[in-house]
This record gives C-alpha cells, structure tokens and sequence, in this order.
C-alpha cells in the first residue's frame, strides 16, 4: 500500500546463480556477498507498481550509493518476496511518507554507510522521521554463517553421493 515499508529477505545463493543480484558496478566481494550474506533490503512503496529505496551498487562503491525509484519487480528480483514492515505508531500519514521518500531522489541520502545510513535507516526515517534499524548485526552474520555452512555441508554430500553413484556405475 502506498507509503508503507516494504522489504525483501535475501537469503544466501550459495551455489546459485547470482547474476540477477549483480550490476555494472559489482565486484568479487559483492559476489561472494550475494553467495553468503542473509540480509533484507528496504523501500517505500510508491504504489502498486514502484518502489523508492537507498541502494548502493557495489560493497566498494559506497559513494554512488543513491536514493531511486523502480518497479516492483526489480525491488523484490527473481528470488525475493514483497513483505510489508509492521510499525505500530506512525506520527506521519501515507502521502508525506512518499513526499519525504520523493525529497531524496536521485541524491545519496547524507552517503551511504553499511551500518548507519543505509535502505533500512532510509525507509524508517521517511516512515517516522528516525534513521534506526531494527536488523542486528549479529544475529544477520549468525543466518549468514548457518547459511554458508549449510550450503557447504549439502554441497559435500552431493558430491560424496555423487562420487558414489560414479563407483557404482563405473562411469
């Protein structure tokens, strides 16, 4: 719904695919993010078709990190799913939460920092007028290792059930 704070949960590709997370701008890190790193990323819902957030192209490209509005599709990408913030208080209504959001367009938000100015602080200050996060680091880095280990652990046995399955067939 217009003016609400929307997210999508990226989980770790592991073994996937990562193209549709990359960009021009994305690095080795930024792959190996893509791969291992649990996270959610922020907006404001414009309406039923656009999406404003605070993105930063690359992990070492903080500086081009910019405020833009996109569709709905390219927010959520082809593994995520929409999922609304729930906020209990809200001292602004739905049309200057997209009006604030609006403001910061094609500008960078103050500059983009991992920790304390990011889409998370930019949705919630457009919502209630505080940069805050509600994400907590160490518990993000705890998903992220469970992820990365979990991968690696399934990884492996595909490739011992597969090494089995080569003695067995003689191939």
């Amino acid at each position: 719904m217009r003016g609400d704070i929307v997210f999508v949960t990226r989980e770790p590709l592991l073994f996937k695919n990562i193209e549709s997370r990359m960009n021009k701008e994305s690095c080795i890190i930024d792959k190996l993010i893509a791969r291992i790193v649990y996270y959610r990323h922020y907006g404001i819902q414009v309406d039923e078709k656009e999406v404003i957030h605070f993105y930063c192209p690359s992990i070492l490209k903080l500086k081009k990190g910019r405020v833009e509005k996109i569709s709905i599709e390219k927010f959520i990408g082809l593994d995520g799913i929409l999922e609304y913030e729930s906020i209990e208080s809200n001292e602004a209504n739905r049309e200057e939460i997209v009006l604030r959001a609006e403001k910061y367009l094609n500008t960078d938000f103050g500059g983009y920092k991992i920790n304390s100015n990011n889409c998370e602080h930019f949705s919630n200050w457009c919502f209630t007028g505080e940069k805050i996060t509600k994400q907590k680091p160490a518990i993000t880095t705890y998903k992220s290792i469970l992820y990365m280990f979990g991968g690696l652990y399934y990884f492996f046995i595909g490739l011992n059930v597969f090494s089995e399955f080569i003695k067995k067939n003689e191939l």
